[in-house]
């Protein structure tokens, strides 16, 4: 059984926490599997402890947010993230989906052992896109290969 944690930094019901709920609802209901959501801010010791974790990020000075490197900080050494199976989505308002944050929050879980798994997922303007149909489809396609991985 896969145990899955997904984290964004979103207050409330903001559009990062809102495309997280979509990838929850779409694993309980695809693959029968629970999830977890956390604020990355709320991030603790016993979060580490999940199999597979998403992270959606959002943009922040053509990066990632301090939070995530702070998960990473906290994992320790050896790091806690080490062999944990990891899901990168992206977002951002702007026109790539936070393509270099993505990367370089990738070059660091490699570092601290991560298994990323290769397919991203970008998000685009992520207040127009978050209904989208073929970002939702390119969504579900990837969460199977990620389930089944």
């Amino acid at each position: 059984m896969h145990n899955y944690l997904v984290v964004s930094q979103s207050e409330d019901y903001g559009l990062n926490k809102q495309l997280a709920l979509k990838v929850m609802n779409e694993l309980k209901m695809e693959h029968g599997k629970d999830s977890v959501y956390i604020n990355a801010s709320g991030f603790t010791k016993a979060d580490y402890s999940f199999d597979k974790i998403i992270f959606i990020i959002p943009e922040w000075n053509g990066t990632y947010p301090y939070m995530f490197k702070q998960i990473i900080d906290n994992s320790e050494w050896p790091s806690l993230l080490d062999k944990k199976k990891v899901l990168l989505i992206g977002t951002s308002n702007g026109k790539f989906g936070n393509v270099m944050g993505i990367n370089h929050f990738e070059y660091t879980l490699n570092y601290v052992g991560s298994s990323v798994f290769t397919k991203k997922i970008y998000v685009p303007k992520l207040s127009e896109n978050l209904e989208n149909e073929e970002y939702i489809g390119y969504l579900k396609d990837v969460l199977l290969e990620f389930h089944l991985a």
